[in-house]
């Protein structure tokens, strides 16, 4: 799981993350020292687990995951505390917090209530009840609800491994009639037989006439697979006599997934 700590006690925090570095395969993806500085973190990495203290200046535990709830982000949260008093437990039920630990915590406390949030989290993965294509469909070009509702699902269920990053390809499709689409597909469905290693995802979108390309691999297995797409694909195009623009950018994140397709999209001739 990916792990977000938001702790005011220095000592404390950096304890924590050494003991789910040491003692677990999760990964701590952030520290904050104090609401504020989580709910920042939080909107931007969308981690599995949010671990926070609950009293701390600025913005205590339990008022940081109330606005991240408000706001609909959705993850697993544990608070821990020096405090056993009945309204804070009561509270942290309330938001839906999984457990609720007194400091110190200990490190087969800890364990055991990391293994069954990532039991739930799993479970959870299999009630998609979508194809991950539909998802980039919706969070590409639906309303802002449902955009932010797919940004959310496509972080639980799509990996974001260090030394791998997204490209993205985008080709309009305009003057290409519904009875001609399976002409156009083949280079594409060919070139992707030769990339194997590469993990891809495709969403098109009926109104604008756009499809969308995702590959997620290392930059040098993307700049190999643009190169021999370019080559490929452009020239069957040219084979077939269509016209059909295309652009690819690179991004690190999903996060970053829409700015590329925006930008992209405006280079395009829509011809």
């Amino acid at each position: 799981m990916r792990i977000v700590i938001v702790e005011d006690e220095i000592a404390i925090r950096e304890g924590l993350k050494k003991m789910i570095s040491n003692s677990t395969s999760h990964t701590v993806i952030g520290t904050c020292k104090n609401g504020v500085e989580g709910i920042d973190f939080i909107k931007k990495d969308h981690p599995d687990l949010v671990i926070t203290d609950i009293r701390m200046n600025e913005a205590s535990g339990l008022e940081m995951l109330t606005q991240l709830k408000n706001q609909g982000e959705e993850f697993y949260s544990i608070i821990i505390s020096g405090y056993s008093e009945f309204e804070y437990a009561r509270e942290a039920i309330r938001l839906g917090t999984e457990e609720y630990l007194l400091k110190p915590v200990s490190i087969d406390a800890l364990q055991s209530t990391l293994n069954g949030i990532e039991k739930k989290l799993i479970e959870s993965k299999f009630q998609i009840v979508k194809r991950p294509e539909n998802y980039v469909r919706e969070y590409f070009f639906d309303t802002q609800k449902e955009q932010s509702e797919a940004k959310l699902i496509l972080h639980r269920i799509l990996p974001e491994e260090k030394e791998k990053v997204y490209g993205i390809f985008a080709g309009y499709f305009g003057n290409v009639e519904k009875d001609q689409l399976d002409e156009v597909e083949f280079p594409i469905r060919s070139i992707k037989h030769q990339f194997l290693n590469l993990k891809y995802l495709d969403a098109w979108e009926e109104t604008i006439r756009f499809r969308i390309l995702i590959l997620h691999g290392s930059e040098s297995q993307l700049q190999e697979f643009s190169v021999a797409f370019d080559e490929m694909v452009r020239h069957d195009y040219q084979m077939l006599k269509r016209e059909i623009p295309w652009g690819m950018d690179y991004c690190d994140t999903i996060d970053e997934w829409k700015g590329c397709f925006e930008k992209m999209a405006t280079a395009i001739p829509l011809v």
